[in-house]
């Protein structure tokens, strides 16, 4: 339990920190393979905050190419759109052009800690009740 709680944690304070947006201006795409059947896409990319240039990379997690003929193939569908770059006001190196919610992680984290405790009320009633005096 507590490894769904630290891994929710930490995805969801990645989600909030990146509490701004604006447009990046995306340099390069490369594909990177996770396995031999996973392949994902990563963009260099740089944005503009308060007359300053900062880079950053991008691995998104979603979606997965099954063939590298695929992710090139999305590649070039990206390069025509419009991409907004999230950041962190008070530390711009902090960015991403991938901001997902992590739900899934949140709520097993909350299903998880329901579980959990009511074992703990269990035990606390039954064991009350049971008590010897």
């Amino acid at each position: 339990m507590a490894g769904f709680l630290i891994s929710a944690s930490l995805d969801l304070w990645g989600y909030l920190r990146l509490e701004k947006r604006t447009i990046a201006s995306v340099h390069r795409w490369k594909v990177i393979e996770k396995s031999s059947s996973q392949f994902a896409l990563r963009a260099s990319y740089s944005f503009e905050f308060q007359g300053k240039s900062y880079r950053g990379k991008t691995t998104f997690s979603k979606p997965y190419h099954l063939n590298h003929l695929s992710a090139e193939k999305q590649i070039k569908s990206y390069n025509s759109q419009i991409w907004p770059v999230w950041y962190q006001s008070s530390h711009p190196d902090h960015s991403s052009l991938d901001r997902v919610f992590p739900l899934k992680k949140c709520l097993y984290t909350l299903t998880a800690l329901g579980i959990f405790f009511y074992f703990v009320y269990l035990k606390q009633t039954y064991s009350s009740s049971f008590s010897i005096s």
